[in-house]
Parts: C-alpha cells; sequence; structure tokens
C-alpha cells in the first residue's frame, strides 16, 4: 500500500524513454494536462506508434477511436476493490491501417476494456493490402469481435476475455483463442487460409467455419448447452481437429439430432471427447455429416461439474471442477479432458475477469471543513495489482 499525494503520480509511474502514456478522461472532474484529452480519438491522434493509452474509469461510456498505429490501450480492468468501481466501458475500437498503406495498427494490444465493438483490419479509407499481425486480446469484455474488411489476420492472440460473438474474413494464421468464454458464436467466413488453435475455452455458442483443407484444431473447450437445441457447431464445419473436449448438453454436431448428412459438416476428426445430456451423443456423430471420422471419446458420460448446469447463458457462479474418472488424465496428451487439461489449463473454476495490473487508487478522502489559510488535507491510498 502506498500513500500519494495526487493520482498523476500513478500515471508517472509507467512513463518510460521507450514510450509515451497518453490518458483518456472523459469524467466531469478531470485533470488538465498535456498528456489528457477528453476523447480517445485525441489521444490516439496526439500518440506515436509503440504509445500506451490508459483510459480512465468513467461513469460515461467513451465513444472509442481509430488507430493505424500500433498502440496500447489500457483499461482499469473489472472487479474493482477500490472506492466508487466505474469500469472503462468504450463503444468501438478500430485497429485499421493508413489510406496510403504506409503503416497499420499491427503490434497493438487491449486490455481491462468493456467494450461493445472491436474491429480488426480495415484500411481507414483506400484499398490498400496487408495483414494485422501480433495483436493481443485480453481481460476484456467484448459484445462483438470482428472484421470491417478482408484483411488478412496473423499471429492473433486472445486469451482471458468474455466475448460475446467472434467473426473473422478471409485467413486467420498462426493464432490462438485460448482461456476465454463465448457466449455466442464464433465464425471463420471464406477463410483462403485458416491456421488457428481454439483451445481451453468455455463456450456457449457454437463455433462456424467453411473452408476446406485448412487447419483449424479445436481442443480442451468446455461446450455447455441446454441439452435440447444446442450445437457447437454453427450451420457449417468442415475440416476440424477435434480433441478433448466436453460436450455438455451441446451436440458436438450442426444439427440438434445429429442427423444431418449435408457436405456443411464433413471431414472432421473426432478424438478423445466426452459428451453427456445432448440431442445426439454418438461420437463421431453417426449420419452427423459426410466422412467425419476418429475414436471418438466416453458417450454419455457426465463429467460431474461441481455446480454447473444445463444452459444456453454463460453462467459465471459455475464452477467446472469434475469429478468423473474419464475426465481425470483421459485426454490424448495424458491431461484432464476439457479446460483444465490440454496446453492452457484454465487456472480457476470458471472465467474471473480482473483489475488490471497496474496502481489503482482505492480512497480518496479529502477534509470537507476548510477555513481560509488552513491546509487542505488529501489522504489517497493506491494498491499495486
Amino acid at each position: 500500500m502506498k500513500k500519494l499525494l495526487t493520482a498523476t503520480l500513478i500515471f508517472g509511474l509507467f512513463i518510460t524513454q521507450a514510450q509515451t502514456i497518453w490518458i483518456a478522461d472523459n469524467n466531469p472532474s478531470a485533470p488538465t494536462g498535456t498528456n489528457i484529452f477528453p476523447t480517445i480519438q485525441e489521444a490516439i491522434d496526439a500518440a506515436a506508434a509503440g504509445d500506451t493509452i490508459y483510459i480512465q474509469p468513467s461513469p460515461t461510456t467513451y465513444t472509442g477511436g481509430t488507430t493505424i498505429v500500433q498502440l496500447h490501450f489500457r483499461g482499469i480492468g473489472f472487479n474493482l476493490d477500490k472506492d466508487i468501481p466505474y469500469t472503462s466501458n468504450v463503444t468501438r475500437i478500430n485497429l485499421y491501417g493508413a489510406p496510403d498503406g504506409s503503416t497499420n495498427s499491427s503490434g497493438s494490444s487491449i486490455s481491462g476494456l468493456g467494450l461493445t465493438n472491436l474491429y480488426l483490419g480495415r484500411n481507414a479509407g483506400g484499398d490498400q493490402s496487408y495483414t494485422l499481425t501480433g495483436v493481443n486480446i485480453y481481460n476484456n469484455s467484448i459484445n462483438t469481435l470482428s472484421y470491417q474488411s478482408a484483411v488478412p489476420i496473423d499471429d492473433l492472440l486472445i486469451a482471458y476475455n468474455y466475448i460475446n460473438n467472434a467473426s473473422f474474413n478471409v485467413s486467420v494464421d498462426n493464432s490462438i483463442f485460448r482461456n476465454n468464454v463465448f457466449d455466442g458464436t464464433i465464425q471463420f467466413f471464406n477463410t483462403t487460409t485458416l491456421t488457428t488453435i481454439i483451445s481451453n475455452n468455455i463456450i456457449n455458442g457454437a463455433i462456424y467455419k467453411n473452408s476446406l483443407d485448412d487447419f483449424l484444431v479445436i481442443q480442451n473447450n468446455n461446450f455447455i448447452g441446454n441439452g435440447t437445441s444446442s450445437v457447437a457447431f454453427s450451420s457449417i464445419m468442415r475440416d476440424a481437429n477435434i480433441i478433448n473436449n466436453i460436450f455438455y448438453g451441446s451436440t458436438p454436431s450442426v444439427a440438434a439430432a445429429g442427423t444431418t448428412i449435408s457436405t456443411n459438416f464433413q471431414n472432421n476428426t473426432f478424438n478423445n471427447n466426452i459428451t453427456f445430456s445432448t440431442g445426439d451423443n454418438t461420437l463421431p456423430p453417426t449420419g452427423g455429416g459426410v466422412d467425419n471420422n476418429g475414436n471418438g471419446g466416453s458417450e454419455n458420460v457426465n463429467p460431474q461439474f461441481t455446480t454447473a448446469t444445463l444452459s444456453t447463458v454463460w453462467q459465471e457462479a459455475d464452477d467446472y471442477t469434475t469429478g468423473a474418472a474419464a475426465v481425470t488424465n483421459g485426454g490424448s496428451d495424458g491431461t484432464d479432458i476439457g479446460i483444465f487439461g490440454g496446453p492452457y489449463p484454465f487456472p480457476t473454476t470458471n472465467l474471473q475477469l480482473t483489475t488490471s495490473p497496474i496502481p489503482t487508487i482505492q480512497s480518496l478522502n479529502i477534509s470537507t471543513i476548510i477555513n481560509p489559510g488552513q491546509p487542505l488535507q488529501v489522504d489517497v491510498s493506491a494498491q499495486s495489482n
């Protein structure tokens, strides 16, 4: 615990020679200064490539902004242990490229924000071609994560987020989606190349992929559904390697009863999965498409979650700790099936969005009665997370 005289000292701790810290603060009582702006876009316009923008917690949602260079956006995060626990909510952030193709927002990162929309990979006016690379998105609550036009994506990391819907176009290469909650669909449209791993996520929605002859690994996820109409794959799923997942109330097919024979569900390999209480527990789904194969796994085996229930909406209180022998060390790699095994084991029983790892003011106390000529006593407490 540290005693600080002013809030601005907190931000000064993070200014280095390599980058500049800019602050977006739309609070009515926001301080003024050369690095402080009332909008995110004004902070973006002042920043240079590699800089960081702190988005202050506020009762008012920020409009958002567009960057065409590498920037790092930081919000206060979630589950705050402080006075007046506002979060940093933003309508929209766009990671785009310059109209003349000279720069783009590759290498950017976003953390600790409540985002209505996050858009990846459009040219900000113009048709120049580039690949958006090395973007990290972690510890956010995002309603829609999407593309604005057909820009290839490479080396994308999406981790520890709550995401309602996500969709991508053209190509998504060398990318990892891990330790998230997806409450809606993950869609890959018209992907000319796809080398992506979806691992160790809680998925209350479905995955869509319409391309053939590429590479998608779906492993160690918990697919959670309502046991009747829920499906793990939305409309089309082709050429996926589906390993060590738990399908709990969510049918491992594009049809709730698993009876489609359409080529929309083909060439998928199912190994070491578990089904329970789905519309069709068979692995691989019998009559569930064309040329789906693999050793399947364990059919209609209760994973014995501690508190999880069948539902189409993510339940933050659910505890996905399992007690079933088939789950423990039952994966093809010798670790557990589901989110606690595989390459990125879930660290807790469920997703926990956290406070950002920057010092946070916990309390601010100012004397209420000040006589003329008397000093103003201010006590500020901050905690380094």
